[in-house]
């Protein structure tokens, strides 16, 4: 539809999310590909396309089958098709038989004359970044929110709660105000993700037992046999220490 090109921007949340990651994909791509760090690329793409597919179209599908009407259904379709178009010319260095494939498609949208209408994907030139696009307050919402709904599935694993079970309540513990008000603002995804009713925010953290877990691939690279003696001594760390690291991000171990 040619419309979908042609609909209004999105105020929406998600939708201003995966335009912000998508502009960021676009600023990291081309500085990347312009310093020749191929191998930097792929894996980012890879990392984007899961947030796409497991975060922003899952969680907008009733959206876009029009269940906050016609309207909102065409913004949230437009936002998608955007992104999918930008992601396509993106990828066609890497994947250049189905991205053309997936262009193709896609282009058939586009007004005659549109900067990205072309006879093939590899005719297009990459998308240009516009750092404007960029929410740090939408995208760090939405990585707490995502964090929340990960550990909300490890807790209901852990008690073997299948996720078809409603749970009364779920209580999020934060000292921190800005973290409850970016998950009250996404509040309603939280709710249906995990199936909980009511979400709860505390700050009363007394209860919280905090350890320390160790990247072992990471430092024994670096460390080799001094590996033990750090172990030992974040085992030996005390929870007022833990705490300190988790407010500063920083710890020296003897």
């Amino acid at each position: 539809d040619p419309a979908l090109s042609d609909a209004p921007r999105s105020a929406d949340v998600m939708d201003r999310w995966i335009d912000s990651e998508k502009h960021c994909l676009i600023g990291f791509v081309r500085d990347e590909l312009e310093a020749y760090r191929l191998y930097t690329v792929v894996p980012r793409l890879v990392a984007f396309l899961g947030d796409l597919t497991n975060w922003y179209v899952r969680l907008n599908r009733d959206r876009m089958r029009g269940a906050g009407g016609q309207e909102d259904a065409l913004v949230a379709l437009r936002t998608l098709y955007d992104v999918l178009l930008n992601v396509t010319v993106l990828m066609a260095p890497v994947t250049p038989f189905i991205t053309e494939l997936m262009y193709q498609n896609l282009a058939g949208a586009l007004a005659e004359g549109h900067p990205m209408k072309a006879q093939s994907v590899h005719f297009v030139m990459l998308p240009q970044f516009d750092a404007a696009a960029l929410d740090e307050g939408v995208a760090r919402a939405v990585r707490r929110m995502q964090a929340a709904v990960e550990m909300g599935r490890a807790c209901r694993d852990r008690r073997k709660v299948g996720l078809k079970t409603p749970v009364r309540s779920l209580q999020v513990l934060s000292e921190s105000d800005e973290v409850a008000g970016d998950l009250a603002a996404l509040e309603e995804y939280i709710k249906s993700e995990l199936n909980v009713l009511d979400v709860v925010y505390r700050q009363d953290t007394d209860n919280i037992t905090l350890a320390a877990l160790l990247n072992f691939k990471a430092l024994g690279r670096r460390l080799g046999a001094d590996m033990k003696i750090v172990q030992d001594a974040a085992k030996a760390l005390t929870q007022e220490q833990l705490a300190d690291f988790e407010r500063t991000g920083a710890i020296v171990l003897a």
